[in-house]
């Protein structure tokens, strides 16, 4: 987990990255007929073919069903703007990206903290099998995918980037709604359990007034 102050352009030399480009993030999750699976090569030859991006590109931790070995096509289609992330840590992304692309993966929740646009690649297999769960696998019936835009293909993906970007100010309203309702005291909320253990443990008061919280 990365530990210590975030500097972009620390974090874009790291990548190989100088700059001038929007960073886009492609986290699809890992569920079998995920994003990845469906349209995710054909995706990222899409976005290297605009010559307009840097691309990060964090596969999920633990797939499931999957049985193609991704990190290795991805690895044929790497460049001087196109990168594989192998660290465990998807929050230095999150923080770098200007766009997130995904499909269904919980990390649209936690990019809605920075209230950034976000591009969903859709997939109809995997949700329509979540559904039958009573969307136990993943949030369907909140906040879901409405933070940002569905798309059904890479081309329909590359104009809802553009758009994304030019326009990141769309659905903002939503996004910022859906982190006040996920997250509790965000940017703080160390502070605040820090404070609760000195109070309840260590008979200590708190570093922090109640309005903070």
């Amino acid at each position: 987990m990365f530990v210590g102050p975030l500097n972009r352009q620390s974090l874009l030399a790291s990548y190989g990255f100088d700059g001038p480009r929007p960073v886009l993030l492609y986290a699809p999750t890992g569920q079998k007929h995920c994003s990845m699976e469906t349209m995710g090569m054909d995706f990222i030859e899409a976005v290297q073919a605009t010559g307009k991006y840097d691309l990060l590109i964090k596969l999920h931790d633990h797939p499931h069903g999957c049985t193609e070995n991704w990190p290795a096509k991805i690895a044929e289609l790497e460049n001087d703007h196109t990168r594989l992330v192998e660290s465990f840590d998807v929050t230095p992304l999150l923080f770098l990206a200007d766009l997130l692309i995904t499909d269904a993966s919980s990390v649209s929740s936690e990019y809605s903290l920075l209230d950034r646009p976000m591009v969903f690649l859709d997939v109809p297999k995997l949700l329509k099998k979540a559904a039958k769960k009573d969307d136990s696998m993943m949030d369907l019936s909140t906040w879901g995918r409405n933070g940002g835009e569905v798309v059904p293909d890479p081309e329909s993906a590359i104009k809802a980037i553009e758009h994304g970007l030019a326009n990141p100010a769309n659905k903002s309203e939503i996004r910022r709604q859906a982190a006040s309702d996920l997250f509790y005291n965000p940017g703080s909320s160390v502070d605040f359990a820090m404070d609760w253990l000195r109070a309840n443990f260590l008979n200590q008061p708190a570093l922090t007034s109640a309005s903070d919280h």
